[in-house]
Formats: structure tokens, sequence, C-alpha cells
């Protein structure tokens, strides 16, 4: 009798929880998950560059936060206006899309990202006649090798490529949107980057030639090096410091161990400064105009002191009027040519940096 009361009990708590309850509305998941019956399925896509907030040399991949739109039609998605009240049905965040879309959408992803996408905003809006806007802001590691040849002076070209996964039953044609967007992209006015300037973007879909029925989108940013940072950083001070070593042709021939010394003094400031400043460097293979500059500056020190070792030779023969005439050469010639080489070399590391 005590275990039938119990039940009973349970059973009317039951029903009050029941009643009691909010109605919480339940959204009918209809069988349109598969992709539009139309064959194939074309998809505009339009991705523009809000900011390029990273650019890592060493790993050889950089950050950017981009808008991607996308557009395509599914006929079952029609609805009359008038009965739905709206002309535009509109979905905001992912969460909420997920929530209460639940039809077929297109799958995208960047083939040469290191990881997944962090979104941001996500928008989705339909119109009367079934065609489908959707819009995602989000950030990305893409992994894209550089051209470092003429660095400090060099200009690169990322690229960006975005597919849409494909079934084999519905292929899927890409398209580069020409239409504006029905949304509201926050695209700023200039791409800012510490030590790089923005020179553009470009972007094209094309079908991949490799494998069949394979449509893909290339984002193409284009940058210029800001060559201030390393020329005030690396080519000044290594400048002044074999200009320094020039003043050898001052000192009294006399003093050869003086000579010496300050000319191994000019040698090893630009050794200990070019360690210093080795995390400014990318790692290349190849020679680049920075590491010439280098040993241009090297290779007029140490002429400093092959001299001061000739001028001495001279001495201990008592030629003292060659020595005058050598070391009054010496004072002018060696800053100019010096000057004129490494100026010479700048301008030509500019010129031939080419168009990104």
């Amino acid at each position: 009798m005590m275990r039938l009361l119990q039940c009973c009990f349970v059973f009317l708590l039951f029903i009050g929880m029941a009643i009691a309850a909010p109605n919480v509305p339940v959204h009918k998941v209809d069988n349109y998950i598969s992709p539009p019956p139309q064959k194939p399925i074309t998809v505009h896509i339009k991705t523009k560059v809000i900011d390029v907030l990273d650019i890592d040399e060493h790993a050889e991949f950089f950050t950017v936060k981009l808008s991607t739109s996308l557009r395509w039609k599914d006929e079952r998605l029609r609805f009359d206006p008038n009965k739905a009240n709206t002309d535009i049905k509109l979905f905001q965040d992912d969460d909420g899309i997920k929530d209460v879309f639940f039809f077929w959408r297109p799958v995208f992803n960047h083939s040469n990202s290191t990881g997944s996408r962090d979104v941001s905003t996500s928008k989705l809006a339909i119109t009367p006649d079934g065609t489908v806007h959707y819009m995602e802001i989000y950030t990305i590691q893409i992994e894209h090798p550089m051209n470092l040849v003429y660095y400090p002076f060099d200009k690169q070209k990322f690229d960006i490529y975005l597919n849409i996964i494909n079934a084999k039953s519905h292929p899927i044609i890409i398209k580069k949107e020409t239409k504006p967007s029905i949304f509201y992209e926050p695209i700023a006015r200039q791409v800012n980057i510490a030590q790089w300037n923005y020179l553009g973007m470009k972007d094209e879909a094309k079908k991949s030639l490799t494998r069949k029925n394979l449509y893909y989108y290339k984002l193409q940013i284009r940058l210029e090096r800001k060559p201030m940072h390393i020329i005030t950083r690396v080519y000044i001070p290594i400048i002044i410091f074999t200009l320094l070593s020039f003043i050898i042709f001052w000192v009294s021939p006399k003093s050869v161990i003086d000579r010496i010394n300050l000319s191994l003094i000019g040698l090893l400031s630009i050794v200990t400064y070019q360690v210093i400043v080795q995390d400014y460097l990318p790692p290349v293979s190849d020679v680049i105009p920075i590491d010439i500059f280098v040993y241009l500056s090297f290779l007029f020190v140490i002429i400093n002191i092959f001299i001061t070792m000739l001028l001495y030779h001279f001495y201990t023969k008592r030629k003292m009027r060659v020595i005058h005439n050598v070391d009054l050469v010496c004072r002018y010639v060696f800053p100019i040519a010096y000057l004129i080489v490494a100026i010479g070399l700048l301008l030509a590391s500019v010129l031939s940096s080419g168009s990104p």
C-alpha cells in the first residue's frame, strides 16, 4: 500500500512539473539538410581584407582578419513576403543560425591555413526568391612562403585559397561575386600593419587543373615592407662603425699598435652588432643585399688593417714621404669610396626589388 502511494505521488509530481513548465518552441527539422536539387550548385564568393594582424617571417605565416560573403539559391526556401510580413529573413551569429536554420549551406575552408578560423560574426539572410546570403567575419592564420631575396626592400604577395567541401552527387561551381553584399561589412579604409604598406588585393575564382569538377577561390594580398626600421637599426650603425675605423689614417705611423687596435675594434664592433641585430634578419639561405652590405663593411675594415701593416713596413724603411702621401690619400678616398659603394648598393637593392 505504501509503495502504491509513493508511485502515485511521483506520477502526480511529474504531471505538475509538465504543466508548470514554460512552452519552449520546438523547431521542426525539415528534410532540407541535403543540398538543393539543382545540379550543379553555383556559389558566389567575395572575400575582403579587414586587417593584417601579424606577419612572421621565420615561420612563414601571417594572421589576417577577413570578411567572406557567400550567395547561392535554394528553391525550397522561397516564401511569400506578404504572408511572412517581411522582405528578408535574417539570422544572426553562428549559434543562432544553427538553432533555427536547418537547411543546407556550403561549408568552406582555407586549404593553406595552419588551423581553424576564429569566427567573430556570422549572418545569414534569405530573400523571397530563395536566394541565401551568408557572411562571416573571422581571423585566420595562413601559411605562405615569402620571397626575401630583396630584404628589407621586398614586396610580398600573400595568397589565400578558399574551397568548398564538394559532394560527388552535388558538384559545386564557385564564382566570384560581382554584386554588393546586403550586409554591412566593417571594412577598414586603410589596412595598417607595423613595418608594412598595404598595396591592395585581388581575387579570382578558378577551376582546378588537377581535380575534376573542383573549383577554388583565390585572394591575393600585396604588401610592401617599410625599410626604415632596418636602415636605422642595421645599416646606419654599421656605416658609422666603418667610417670611424678610417680615423687610423689620422694617427701617427709610429703608433702602429694603436692603428691596428683601432682597426680591430672597428671590425669587432661590426661583428658584435651583427650578432645583436640577428633577430631582425630573416632566416634566408640565399645571399641578400643586407649580407652584401655587411661583408662590404668587413672588407673595408680589413683593407685598413693591411694598409696599416704596409705603412709600418715603410716606416721601418724610413720612407716617411710615402707614408705621408698614402695617409693623405686614404683619409679622403676610403670614406668617400665606402659611402659611394654603400649608397649605391642601397639604391640598387631598391630598384631591383621590382613590383609585387
